[in-house]
């Protein structure tokens, strides 16, 4: 038999072993209820990963779509441009063939063997791309030739809003 001291220690370490028994029962639910936990955790990544997966799909889809759109874009530009091009070169008048190259001497301009008018004694000139009036008197007179504007206007009955052409004949007057 035992004694009242056994009875109450066998007693104590029953209710330590009762205790002990429910923190572990409630440790067990615990446990189980982090395994659903955990488990339905899992579940959710999985269903990220897959729509994050289905998302970069679409986002690839749409770039290559974004490309092909640019790249038609950048081709319609350049045909609209060529067109506009072509428009622009129809209704642009012809260009003149270039003159060929002249070599200038930096001597006094020849005198013309040409009929001077009304017995004057001058000059012939060619006009050159780029010459005007002012630029051919400028160039005569550092050459000793005493001329102005209005001198080559009236010897050759040029007005004052008349256009020099490339080839066009001047007589120079020589005063």
């Amino acid at each position: 038999m035992m004694t009242p001291a056994q009875r109450e220690d066998a007693e104590a370490e029953r209710l330590k072993i009762l205790r002990a028994s429910d923190q572990i029962e409630i440790i067990q639910a615990n446990w189980d209820k982090i395994q659903v936990e955990v488990a339905t955790l899992k579940e959710q990544i999985a269903k990220s990963q897959e729509n994050e997966n289905a998302l970069r799909q679409e986002i690839n889809t749409l770039r290559t779509a974004l490309q092909k759109s640019e790249e038609a874009r950048a081709k319609e530009r350049e045909v609209l441009l060529a067109k506009v091009g072509e428009m622009i070169a129809a209704s642009a008048p012809k260009p003149m063939p270039p003159e060929p190259k002249r070599e200038v001497k930096d001597k006094e301009p020849a005198p013309t063997t040409a009929p001077s008018h009304d017995g004057e004694k001058g000059y012939s000139h060619t006009v050159e791309k780029g010459q005007t009036l002012s630029m051919i008197a400028a160039a005569y007179s550092e050459k000793g030739v005493k001329v102005t504007v209005d001198d080559i206007r009236k010897a050759n009955n040029l007005g004052p809003k008349d256009v020099l052409k490339v080839g066009q004949k001047l007589f120079i007057p020589k005063k």
